[in-house]
């Protein structure tokens, strides 16, 4: 069962994110992104040396711009994703933290008897001590 319900918080996130995108202007950005790049794509860019590095700097920041608010996107869908699957889990019954812990324990058991064998593995190989 789900303990926890971030739902609110959650929407109270996509409002802030939503009030962000249009201070930013997405859409203008990209706009932007696409004036500079053609710019910088121009074949006598660089005669200019100093309005070249002045466009790709504008056009690096831009980009970095961008790709800061896609990935905030994204990772609000995550989110939302994660909560339908979790309740989804919870609808089917799964005891996730049974699982969970189930997992844990058979990993570290794993790994104790490989670890176990490498070790023996390398007394085998050390010459016996005299």
């Amino acid at each position: 069962m789900l303990e926890f319900d971030p739902s609110a918080d959650i929407q109270a996130l996509r409002s802030t994110f939503g009030e962000i995108k249009a201070v930013v202007d997405v859409d203008a950005l990209h706009a932007e992104i696409a004036r500079l790049s053609e710019e910088a794509g121009a074949p006598d860019l660089w005669d200019d040396v100093e309005k070249a590095q002045k466009v790709t700097s504008a056009l690096s920041h831009r980009q970095a711009e961008l790709k800061r608010v896609t990935e905030v996107e994204q990772r609000l869908d995550d989110l939302d994703a994660a909560r339908h699957v979790l309740a989804e889990a919870d609808r089917l019954g799964l005891d996730l933290p049974g699982v969970t812990d189930t997992l844990v324990l058979e990993g570290v058991a794993s790994f104790t008897t490989a670890f176990d064998d490498l070790l023996g593995a390398i007394a085998k190989k050390q010459p016996a001590a005299a």
